[in-house]
């Protein structure tokens, strides 16, 4: 379905339900309204037309602007984040990284409190290395 709301498939979706929001307003302005003793002019009904067609448009470009963006948030963006454990991970164990707890699991063992970078993701399941540190060059 994400795939399908990138390209074509999406310019496509938001032609057919506007044409399909467009058909139900002259369905009810034409014949609904009239049943209520209701008139709206010719005119009126397409100034409504051309509003919704503008609508539609300027939905369509904020949506198709925000289909295109990378995900700033979610796992996947905290590949590559330092972090901090929170437990000893002897295999598993639990780390703070961006001010969240994730669940994590090392390669190596890592004490309590020592900084790490995440390398990857297994599901909802951070996998982290310890973070090297620099030696002092004094």
């Amino acid at each position: 379905m994400a795939n399908f709301l990138q390209g074509k498939g999406y310019l496509i979706h938001a032609v057919l339900t506007t044409l399909a929001e467009e058909a139900m307003l002259i369905l009810v302005v034409s014949l609904g309204l009239p049943l209520l003793g209701i008139n709206v002019p010719s005119w009126g009904l397409v100034l409504l037309i051309l509003a919704l067609a503008t609508y539609a448009f300027i939905s369509y470009r904020i949506g198709q602007r925000t289909l295109r963006k990378k995900a700033l948030v979610g796992i996947d963006s905290l590949v590559g984040a330092c972090g901090r454990s929170t437990s000893p991970l002897k295999l598993e164990g639990y780390i703070r990284v961006q001010g969240e707890l994730w669940k994590a699991r090392a390669t190596i063992p890592i004490d309590k409190g020592e900084e790490v970078i995440v390398t990857g993701k297994d599901d909802l399941l951070l996998l982290v290395s310890p973070a090297r540190k620099e030696p002092d060059s004094a």
